[in-house]
This record gives structure tokens, C-alpha cells and sequence, in this order.
């Protein structure tokens, strides 16, 4: 599968545009908290002027963002124009842009105190070659102030078979990838229950996994 930008048009082609329940999931509202309290930890708010949300979606982790730094300019970036309709309806405050996360990365020459990766560069992987992936890592750390953070958050099930973008391997390789341009300086790991469209009556087990990152030194 490929993931375009009118693949996810698609999936937020609904009345309320918030096909997986972000808006409304405590289990999607505590992993928005944890990702936040992993910048807490080690920056305070009033250091924090810049943060950007990739492949935000419709808002509701960038609005948890924003509420979590109110002084902060906070912008969010993703494919779907559908998607930030909801974004920008349900959460006005933040900046949105429609875009390409990576021609978004590579092409902006700005950089933020913090950005945020909200299982958005596991759909990456799965479109990308590790060489692009790698250029990728690389034009995310010249994004990333020299004292900033990056923190990146993936659902990492420990799944067999076919390929999947929420295989534990998945994970594995986007981290290493990742730690080429980074360092690893925090890593969670969370099993929470969550229900799920397919069978609401009966939540599952959805572990996942919150990396905080520091860039290396610019030679």
C-alpha cells in the first residue's frame, strides 16, 4: 500500500473527520500527554518558543501541544488537506500547512525548538528506501535546533508475518535510522489497552514506544 495524499483523504473522507477516534480516545489523549511530558522533562515551557507537529491530522495531538504551551508557536504539517479542514475547525490556534512531511523537512529553512513525530515517519518507512530515509534523518536534524528535541512516538506490536507499519521491527529500524542524525537520550515503553473500531466491545493491548532525541553537534 501506498500511503498518499489521497489515501488519507480517503480515510478522513467522514462527517466528523476523526476516523480513528484522536479526538475523543483516552487511550490517544494519555500517549499525547506522555509525549509531552518526555519535552517537559527536560526543557521548561518558557525555553520552548517553537514546536512543530509532523503529520499532525486532525489536530488533536497538536491541540493537546498547544494547550500544554500556550506561549509556544506551534505549527503543524500533514498530506491531507481533509484532515487539517478538521484541524483548523476543531483547533484554531495552531499554524497548518499542507505539505509533504518530507519535502516539508527538506525544504524549510527554519528551525524549531521542538518537533514532534506522532506515528507519522512509520508510514514513511514503508514508502521510502533506507537511503532516502537516511536523507531524511538528516535534513529533520539541520530542522531541530542545536539545543532542541525531537520526540518521536510509535505503536510497536510485536507482530509476525507480513510487513507492517506497526511491527515492532518497523520501530527498530526508523529508531536506528533516526540515531544516525540523533541521540537517543529517553525511551518508553507504554502497554496500554485501547478499543478499537473493529471490535469496540473488547479492548486490545496497543504498546507503544516514546524516543526523546537530541541532534548531534553539526560538524
Amino acid at each position: 500500500m501506498e500511503y498518499t495524499r489521497d489515501h488519507f483523504d480517503s480515510l478522513y473522507d467522514d462527517d466528523d473527520g476523526d476516523p480513528w477516534g484522536f479526538w475523543e480516545s483516552e487511550y490517544e489523549a494519555q500517549k499525547y500527554d506522555r509525549t509531552i511530558a518526555s519535552v517537559r522533562d527536560r526543557r521548561s515551557s518558557d525555553e520552548i518558543e517553537s514546536i512543530l507537529d509532523l503529520g499532525c491530522g486532525n489536530g488533536a495531538a497538536t491541540a493537546t501541544v498547544a494547550d500544554a504551551f500556550p506561549d509556544a508557536n506551534v505549527t503543524g504539517v500533514d498530506v491531507s488537506g481533509r484532515a487539517l479542514e478538521t484541524a483548523r475547525k476543531r483547533a484554531p490556534e495552531p499554524t497548518y500547512r499542507r505539505a509533504d512531511v518530507v519535502d516539508f523537512v527538506a525544504e524549510t529553512d527554519r528551525t524549531f525548538d521542538v518537533v514532534l513525530d506522532i506515528e507519522c515517519l512509520c508510514y514513511l518507512a514503508a514508502d521510502h528506501s533506507v537511503t532516502r530515509f537516511l536523507a531524511f534523518a538528516d535534513d529533520l536534524r539541520d530542522l531541530v535546533a542545536d539545543d532542541g528535541l525531537f520526540v518521536s512516538t510509535h505503536v510497536h506490536m510485536p507482530r509476525d508475518g507480513g510487513p507492517s507499519i506497526e511491527q515492532a521491527r518497523t520501530a527498530r529500524t526508523v529508531r536506528r535510522i533516526l540515531e544516525t542524525s540523533f541521540e537517543t537520550v529517553g525511551r518508553d515503553r507504554y502497554v496500554e489497552c485501547k478499543r478499537t473500531a473493529l471490535d469496540p466491545d473488547e479492548p486490545s493491548e496497543q504498546p507503544y514506544e516514546v524516543w526523546t532525541m537530541r541532534p548531534h553537534p553539526l560538524e
